[in-house]
């Protein structure tokens, strides 16, 4: 519940496909009534039984408490993770008591266990609560005396298994240890009354010295299992056994939950050491519990969920039976009785309302009551994607707020009484992590360094829970690091800027070192993987992996005609035209050195811990570069550049107050992207709740090219695309090319930047920025919205590719307001980052939209003479920007964030800039010259837009690879065909209507 609605009524209503249905006002009004008694409003959404054995159709869309200590001992496991956080919270909690579960228990209470176990099976789409009303029946099993065999995630264990260890009791089977071992802790935790009660039926043998006799308490099995690790999946295996054959005794009611029951069937993603895949039926976990799901046994019942993210190669949008469990499955199961979960009902979603007002947890004034005419509109009744309704959360109060105690309204023992909205009830909203454990002092916490004009305390304090949290970030290749180079400066020219209130967390993704002098400097939290040759020796007060070394031989001189293949001089900046075209450069810059690597215009320092170079290639060079997918991924697969990169990745989590995710910066078009994919799924394993948000970044790339090598680089743009979606929360392929296929298209062009697209350093700067802008959401200081958060607002339903677009600078007339620049244009004046030819008339599902720099401006309209547009009449920047996107895409949901700081474009940034930009980055009537000031700042409109032009993307990506018979070095047929299927499944979600039929007879054609 609490993802749904916690920040519910920050965004004007929008209504989609069944999203939206009228509720009396007057319902609603009893629940948002000031004046009426706090008792009988409480009646609405709350029963005071706690009970489930009680629970009837009256009590059906009424939230029921569970007392902390019984949710300790019952539910060890198995409750969602965002659920566990609404706990910490509220510090209570509370159920709601919803049809599928009555349903359930109503057949419970008139079953004859004497009879074989009955099966029943929750299904439904994503996020409609499977899992909660799995709990709700778990914890009326416990409460009747039941022994609960709890299987959580069962996709846990067909997929990121790091330990398979051939069986010691059947030489076809694979142990799962570590898997066996947890579950067995905590199967103990949950049943702990009858592990004494319950013998053992015969002798197990654990090893020539160990072994547990007849009749021995089943406690002793259990401890074997936790004890010696590698036995724990015959313990598992025995302990199945034992309940079994106590239950058809009688003398036990026994309840077989397992949530996401589907992985047991069809294909895992596990493999051996010689690659080859392992079916399910080998591994021991899951051959033991198939026998449990059989009903070949009585005294109990089988209660399972369907779940999407169990099902890992079949569509995300399938979730009938028949599509998740496949016809091994479903003969399997059958038969079974099927229990639909739907969305909320509006009485299920008034009392969610109700709930999250009482708490305080909605504190908005516009929050209190939800009022639409006659009749309210009730948005989206889907429990998991309401958040996406709202998706920052209201403004904090300053930071002189005092602490009080006092409050009887307080979900937790103190609250901040100065701070609005849900921080004041947070006390600790993320779990804490797990790393490595290491015996060392933690360092203090980084201050931001106090500049002239800006006082340190006007500065954004991290506060604990009422942050996101920090992110790490990967760079992963060579453009990767050019693209970052940009980005750091930009985030360290905005720590120098003027005083002004700060609306971006710095301490999201930098940190505060000791520089030169003992001065405080901002560090970007960063880690980078770089070939060898390709950082050069950076200055003496960063990291500096390649030193200089002295030479007393001979010395000649080798001098080579002509600029290497990245070189780049800024003086080159002022060869300009005046026609716009990517090939020439603006004015305005100043003459430089030759710019060749990335980090000859990195402006911050560098930990030493922050680059690793990887000598086994060169950056540059005709041989020995680093140029396959294969190449990459078999990198990773030595030990130690594993262990050394994460013993980087460790030292920078373990610093943090509480990690939010990992931003990784990967190169697409060469080997890296293999790297990527290793990187990923290194992550993903051990860092499953994190949010993990790829961007692949490939340079401009040349129209003439060696086909080979346009091969090689297409074939590692798929492969990347395909892995890195995979274990990422969302991914993003950036690039200014036109396409990304064999003969690529043009670069993009903007109307008022003349860079020179076949330097990096010019490329890679106008995609820093759009960076820069695009992932402000989880870095505003006055919201609590993290990576996972606008990762959710967009990959729903497996639309984890999105596309970017950038308008930079916005086209806005210096002194007008922000409705005069939007309505100036038909259509919104940004420009496509993701390489595909873009058609008329696109639309897009769902965007996360972010200007920046216009607030500053007046906010009416600058030419009184004429009418005023509708987009006048809006109160804020962020109703007039929402207005305005509601009209571009009405179908779409869309969040957006209006800034007022401006995007700083202050040197190392390339200075190719129009001169009919003044310096704050708006127009002139008249081109002014080239003014040796530059443009210092600018104003810039970003989205992240899931969209149907996606699905160009990733069918012209197969559709190329194809016909060519060929494959990389390093790669097998198989592994290429495998990707290119996950390509096309994953296309398939951005099927609109037109487009599946045009699939269809695509695929009829094969």
């Amino acid at each position: 519940m609490l993802r749904s609605l916690k920040g519910l009524v920050c965004h004007s209503l929008k209504g989609g496909r069944g999203c939206a249905l009228p509720v009396p006002r007057a319902a609603l009004s009893s629940v948002c009534s000031q004046d009426g008694p706090a008792g009988r409003a409480r009646e609405i959404f709350h029963t005071s039984e706690s009970d489930p054995a009680r629970h009837s159709e009256q009590h059906e869309g009424r939230l029921y408490s569970i007392p902390l200590e019984e949710v300790k001992a019952v539910f060890p496991h198995g409750l969602p993770q965002r659920f566990q956080q609404q706990i910490q919270t509220f510090n209570e909690a509370r159920v709601m008591v919803r049809r599928p579960a009555l349903e359930i228990l109503a057949c419970l209470k008139g079953s004859n266990l004497a009879h074989p176990a009955v099966r029943y099976v929750l299904y439904g789409e994503r996020g409609t609560g499977k899992t909660m009303t799995l709990c709700h029946v778990v914890h009326y099993c416990s409460r009747q005396g039941w022994l609960v065999l709890h299987v959580p995630d069962a996709h846990l264990w067909v997929k990121n298994c790091k330990e398979l260890y051939q069986s010691s009791y059947n030489k076809d089977r694979l142990d799962q240890p570590l898997q066996a071992s947890v579950w067995l802790k905590n199967f103990k935790t949950s049943n702990e009354r009858f592990l004494e009660e319950i013998k053992t039926q015969k002798k197990y043998i654990w090893g020539k010295r160990e072994s547990t006799e007849e009749g021995r308490p089943l406690r002793e099995v259990v401890e074997q299992g936790l004890a010696r690790v590698r036995s724990a999946s015959d313990a598992v295996g025995a302990l199945l056994r034992e309940l079994r054959l106590r239950a058809r005794r009688g003398s036990l009611r026994l309840l077989v939950a397992v949530d996401g029951v589907n992985a047991l069937w069809g294909r895992t993603a596990l493999s051996r050491e010689d690659k080859s895949p392992v079916s399910p039926e080998e591994l021991t976990l899951v051959h033991n519990l198939r026998k449990m799901l059989r009903n070949d046994w009585s005294g109990g019942a089988i209660v399972t969920t369907l779940s999407q993210t169990g099902s890992l190669f079949k569509p995300s949008s399938a979730y009938t039976p028949q599509e998740l469990l496949g016809k091994e499955g479903f003969d399997a199961l059958d038969p079974f009785v099927p229990i639909p979960v739907p969305n909320y009902s509006p009485r299920e979603f008034e009392s969610c309302y109700g709930y999250y007002l009482e708490r305080r947890w909605l504190q908005h004034e516009k929050g209190q009551c939800w009022e639409r005419g006659e009749t309210g509109a009730v948005p989206s009744l889907h429990p998991s994607s309401s958040v996406f309704l709202c998706f920052s959360l209201p403004q904090r109060a300053p930071r002189t707020a005092k602490r009080s105690c006092s409050s009887s309204a307080a979900p937790t023992r103190g609250s901040w009484s100065g701070w609005r909205g849900p921080c004041s009830a947070i006390k600790a909203p993320f779990p804490p992590l797990r790393v490595r454990v290491r015996v060392r002092a933690r360092p203090a916490p980084a201050r931001v360094p106090a500049r002239p004009g800006r006082a340190r305390d006007a500065l954004p304090v991290p506060f604990a829970g009422a942050m996101p949290g920090e992110a790490v970030t990967l760079q992963l290749g060579h453009y990767s690091g050019c693209v970052g180079a940009h980005w750091w400066g930009l985030q360290a020219a905005a720590l120098r800027s003027p005083a002004e209130p700060a609306e971006l967390r710095a301490a999201a993704l930098l940190r505060f070192g000791r520089g030169p002098g003992g001065t405080e400097s901002p560090e970007p939290r960063l880690v980078a993987l770089e070939l060898k040759g390709g950082v050069g020796a950076l200055r003496a007060d960063g990291a500096d992996t390649e030193p200089p070394v002295s030479w007393d031989g001979a010395v000649a001189d080798f001098r080579e005609r002509g600029p290497s293949r990245d070189a780049g001089s800024r003086r080159g900046d002022a060869a300009g035209d005046a026609k716009g075209s990517p090939g020439a450069a603006g004015p305005g810059s100043q003459a430089a050195p030759s710019i060749r690597l990335w980090s000859d215009y990195l402006s911050v320092n560098l930990h030493p811990k922050s680059l690793q170079v990887i000598r086994q290639y060169l950056h540059d060079g005709d041989c020995g570069c680093l140029e396959g997918f294969g190449q990459g991924e078999s990198l990773l697969q030595d030990p130690a550049c594993v262990e050394e990169l994460e013993d980087r990745l460790h030292f920078f989590v373990e610093e943090c107050d509480y990690l939010q995710g990992f931003q990784v910066l990967c190169d697409l078009h060469n080997g890296f992207s293999g790297v990527g994919a290793r990187v990923t799924e290194l992550l993903h394993d051990e860092y499953s709740r994190k949010g993990i948000l790829t961007w692949g970044l490939t340079p401009v790339l040349s129209a003439v090219a060696d086909p080979q090598r346009s091969f090689y680089r297409l074939m590692n743009t798929a492969l990347g695309i395909a892995h890195l979606s995979r274990h990422s929360s969302l991914f993003c392929p950036l690039s200014l090319n036109g396409t990304l296929g064999l003969k690529p298209d043009p670069p993009v062009t903007f109307p008022y930047i003349k860079y020179n697209a076949s330097l990096n350093y010019h490329s890679s700067a106008i995609l820093a920025a759009a960076l820069d802008t695009l992932t402000a959401p989880y870095r505003l200081c006055s919201s609590q919205a993290s990576m996972l958060h606008l990762a959710d607002s967009l990959s729903f339903s497996g639309r984890k590719v999105v596309a970017a677009r950038a308008a930079l600078p916005l086209p806005a007339l210096s002194g007008s307001s922000l409705p005069d620049a939007l309505s100036a244009h038909q259509d919104l004046p940004w420009k496509l980052l993701s390489s595909w030819r873009e058609q008329e008339g696109s639309s897009c599902f769902a965007q996360s939209v972010v200007l920046r720099g216009m607030c500053q401006e007046k906010g009416t309209s600058s030419c009184p003479g004429q009418p005023r547009f509708p987009l006048h009449s809006c109160e804020s920047p962020e109703q007039v920007l929402q207005h305005h996107l509601h009209c571009q895409c009405p179908g779409a949901f869309s969040t957006c964030h209006v800034l007022q700081q401006p995007c700083h474009t202050r040197p190392p940034f390339p200075q190719f800039f129009s001169p009919l930009l003044t310096t704050r980055g708006f127009l002139l009537d008249r081109a002014q010259g080239c003014s040796s000031a530059g443009v210092q700042s600018c104003p810039v409109l970003t989205a992240l837009q899931s969209c149907p032009g996606v699905l160009q993307l990733l069918s012209g990506l197969c559709r190329e690879l194809r016909p060519r018979g060929s494959c990389a070095p390093g790669l097998e047929p198989d592994d290429v065909q495998e990707a290119l299927e996950e390509l096309r499944t994953l296309a398939q979600c951005y099927q609109t209507g037109a487009g599946a039929a045009e699939s269809e007879d695509e695929a009829d054609s094969d």
